[in-house]
């Protein structure tokens, strides 16, 4: 592994062409603080494989992590996400195989002529697309936790032609989800009926993330909801139009501007006005209100002039690549769901709106109950008030005559 790598996890060295588990490894992709990413083959199929390390001090591996989170995504069939194919322990280090997928929306703008900023038509488009990839995610009742350029991968250039333009969300090293099965629940339950929210979390031990994207519920260290990972969505996407004013601050500095900046100043635009309070009024358990998301895009597309068939700014129409998937998408009006105006159903649909009135039914039942308790007390106390006998009302009880004789005279002795 390379040399950045912490001592507390075993190193181990990857060389092009070694053979893995029956994958041969190709060529490097990425590599990051746990591991590194490369391109494998087997059967004449290609592959991304993540390796990472075996902790010596006995951490959970956050490989392990996202193999469930991306068999739950694949087991609830979301589409827009890598296929798991296979995953475990190899030795001294965790391997995950899954789906190839191609370059990252950080890559990708780096190659426009204007990498600091995107054309509307382009921007809007993105952002319509990893909305709803987003809402997939959360409807499988996950959070992402790490919304960023990175994360959103486009579809490999040797995979289906209509798949590679098509961003997809990867990297489950952090997701969690924000749903749990009720008690006495079929096991891998997955309908609202059988499911609830989890509780909330007042505080955490770390931030969850990446900073620049985070939300600003991120920086107050508390448990993070589907809000959040909108917040992450709109600053990656606000990034494409103009670099954020605090894309080159950390700590406290990188905090402070971003609380008291606007959606409406980072997208020159007040139709994102709602959206920020929509996201500010909310809580953990809170609907992200999806549509006005897509609304505010959607009118940013529609004044674009331009079509889904069109460009992006890093491509151009004489591109092999593109004149490829060009010629397909020709012979189909539409390609994808997000290009329907029917689309707008979809966003609006709260998968979980059963799981909220259920939350809102205890909450009410809890306040009632303490209620009935406070009034109990009150009741109590009242009673016992009203019952306390005064003095005057002990001085004109008349004495009840006992039974037996009569009592005799107290007799106090005389001092000596």
């Amino acid at each position: 592994m390379a040399d950045s790598m912490s001592d507390a996890v075993e190193q181990i060295i990857v060389s092009i062409d070694d053979k893995i588990s029956g994958y041969q490894v190709v060529e490097k992709i990425d590599e990051g603080a746990y591991g590194q990413v490369f391109k494998v083959t087997k059967d004449s199929k290609k592959y991304a494989m993540k390796i990472e390390p075996k902790r010596l001090d006995g951490a959970h591996s956050t490989l392990k992590k996202e193999m469930e989170i991306m068999l739950e995504l694949n087991r609830q069939n979301a589409k827009y996400f890598p296929t798991f194919s296979k995953g475990g322990m190899e030795c001294k280090f965790h391997i995950l195989v899954m789906t190839l997928l191609g370059d990252n929306l950080k890559k990708l703008r780096q190659k426009s002529s204007n990498p600091n900023s995107c054309s509307n038509g382009t921007w809007s488009r993105i952002g319509i697309q990893c909305l709803y990839v987003v809402k997939q995610m959360h409807d499988c009742g996950i959070l992402h936790h790490d919304i960023k350029p990175s994360n959103f991968v486009i579809g490999d250039s040797d995979s289906e032609i209509l798949m590679n333009r098509v961003f997809h969300l990867i990297d489950f090293g952090i997701s969690r989800k924000f749903v749990r099965t009720k008690k006495g629940g079929p096991v891998n339950a997955s309908q609202p009926n059988d499911l609830e929210f989890r509780p909330f979390k007042k505080s955490i031990d770390s931030l969850k993330g990446t900073p620049v994207y985070t939300s600003p519920n991120a920086h107050n260290m508390v448990d993070l909801g589907r809000l959040d990972d909108i917040w992450s969505l709109m600053y990656m996407i606000a990034e494409l139009v103009k670099p954020l004013p605090w894309s080159h601050l950390e700590g406290k500095q990188l905090e402070k501007v971003k609380l008291k900046t606007k959606l409406k100043s980072l997208f020159d635009n007040d139709s994102f006005d709602p959206i920020e309070e929509m996201l500010r009024s909310g809580n953990f358990y809170s609907y992200p209100n999806y549509e006005t998301v897509y609304n505010a895009f959607k009118s940013v597309y529609d004044n674009s002039g331009c079509s889904w068939l069109d460009p992006y700014d890093w491509e151009t129409r004489q591109m092999p690549s593109y004149a490829r998937w060009k010629e397909q998408a020709d012979q189909r009006r539409h390609l994808f769901a997000w290009e329907y105006s029917e689309v707008s159903t979809y966003f609006k649909k709260d998968q979980w709106s059963i799981l909220q009135v259920e939350l809102e039914k205890k909450s009410k039942d809890k306040k009632d109950k303490k209620k009935k308790s406070v009034d109990s007390k009150k009741n109590k106390d009242e009673a016992g008030t009203l019952s306390t006998t005064t003095c005057e009302e002990i001085a004109s009880t008349p004495v009840k005559k006992q039974k037996g004789g009569p009592l005799k005279k107290a007799v106090t002795p005389k001092p000596k």
